[in-house]
């Protein structure tokens, strides 16, 4: 999906929805930024204790913060944005 094609698509939710959104990208963020290769890897194992979203990996994770926070810019939707 193109990046203009999720931004339309993120338009049409609410500024409430979007701040979620968000909310949890960025936690994804940070967990996953303060993981251990050794914890990643524990984490994609069957009862893990540890929570890995692949942010670092997976390519449509910043696509989609991209276009998230470009829609609550344009709606003047207050954030800081992700560090990725």
């Amino acid at each position: 999906m193109e990046n203009n094609q999720l931004e339309q698509y993120y338009t049409n939710l609410s500024d409430h929805l979007l701040k979620e959104l968000h909310d949890g990208a960025k936690m994804a963020y940070k967990n996953d930024q303060s993981m251990t290769n050794i914890q990643k890897e524990q984490a994609m194992s069957f009862c893990s204790n540890h929570n890995y979203y692949g942010t670092d990996v997976e390519q449509d994770w910043p696509l989609h913060v991209d276009a998230i926070e470009a829609v609550m810019t344009r709606k003047g939707i207050a954030f800081s944005a992700i560090e990725k």
